[in-house]
């Protein structure tokens, strides 16, 4: 449903989204909180782009490097996140063992448990988390496991980012059973939840990091970091470059350094939309909880003891699509609504989204 644009409209496949903002074919104008503004293109980013003469894929991969956490090198260019995906699994699998992914699919080399979720209103996140580590534990004893596979998020479905505690149990986790840390940023780099990286809420140091997605404005294009000191690393580490566009390598320089210098500002913008959202779980019974970080937030939408309503969440998204703001629906059981400005937002896009959602809610529930 994050691209649902593309859906209805195709002639907008592709096309770069205006800090956020993009206009339908009967001229209404849109604002797109479900982060496919990164994905499907950036104008802020392609302009940054324009400004960088002469990247390459070396100059980009220094770039990035350079505002990674010490003790990284470069493992590689990827052509997308899958192909870098794929590269990791393999050579985890060289070492001989398996994926123990928190909340992944089933597949081949891969073995999946659930990752820290919400059931909806009255359900308590933290036993999740216990039951998540409970089925990690077992996983080490039944399968020989190369690597934990983690995303900051926890799950993309519903925004529930992993607390410093969770990163250092599954850092201890990992130095025990002598496997991996690999985590994979895609979602959470680059201020999405308000630091560089999104694993850095803790003081830890992953040993293979992934980003995708957000690099290169949309252009499909990935990259592998690697710890220095990590035994086996070096299976890691290619050489050449991915079979991208040329201008993603301008496009990777020239947005990280706009990322860098417009951070605060868009941290500014979270946290004014965070004061929104829990302005309105105060206000609106039907509000529960409110979690996330930077520029990454759900809001659950049901009653407590009733448990979720994906009917009513699905009222609410189409009530603010109708108003000019699209956001994302995920959940067990859809009932989350997901917030997800664009990286470069700033606090007349934030105000702006916020004005429209409230001019739904009072369109919905005036009575």
């Amino acid at each position: 449903m994050n691209f649902w644009h593309t859906a209805n409209w195709p002639e907008l496949d592709g096309r770069y989204l205006d800090n956020g903002r993009f206009s339908t074919p009967d001229g209404e104008t849109m604002i797109d909180f479900t982060a496919s503004g990164v994905r499907s293109g950036h104008l802020g980013w392609l302009a940054a782009g324009e400004e960088v003469a002469g990247a390459t894929a070396a100059t980009a991969a220094a770039r990035l490097l350079a505002l990674a956490p010490a003790g990284y090198i470069f493992g590689g260019w990827y052509a997308d996140r899958a192909e870098a995906t794929a590269a990791v699994a393999a050579a985890v699998a060289r070492r001989g063992g398996q994926v123990l992914c928190l909340g992944g699919r089933e597949a081949e080399g891969v073995v999946s448990i659930p990752a820290p979720t919400s059931g909806g209103p009255g359900f308590d996140l933290e036993e999740s988390r216990v039951a998540s580590q409970q089925a990690a534990l077992v996983a080490y004893e039944e399968h020989e496991i190369g690597a934990a596979w983690l995303t900051p998020l926890g799950t993309e479905a519903d925004c529930c980012p992993l607390v410093a505690d969770d990163w250092l149990w599954w850092r201890e986790q990992t130095e025990k059973s002598n496997s991996w840390l690999v985590v994979d940023e895609s979602g959470a780099a680059l201020g999405r939840l308000g630091d560089w990286w999104g694993h850095q809420v803790a003081d830890i140091r992953p040993d293979v990091l992934i980003i995708g997605d957000l690099l290169a404005g949309g252009q499909p294009l990935a990259a592998v970091l690697v710890r220095a000191d990590l035994d086996g690393g070096e299976i890691l580490v290619v050489g050449g470059e991915a079979s991208s566009l040329a201008v993603a390598w301008a496009m990777v320089e020239g947005g990280l350094v706009r990322a860098e210098m417009g951070m605060a500002a868009a941290m500014a913008g979270g946290k004014r939309l965070a004061e929104r959202l829990f302005d309105w779980q105060m206000r609106y019974p039907f509000f529960g909880d409110v979690r996330g970080a930077g520029l990454s937030w759900a809001t659950e939408i049901g009653v407590p003891f009733r448990g979720a309503d994906p009917y009513l969440a699905e009222s609410i998204q189409m009530g603010a699509a109708e108003e000019g703001l699209w956001l994302g629906r995920g959940g067990e059981a859809n009932h989350v609504l997901l917030w997800r400005p664009p990286l470069f937002s700033d606090a007349e896009l934030i105000d702006e989204a916020c004005d429209r959602f409230e001019a739904a809610l009072e369109e919905l529930f005036e009575d």
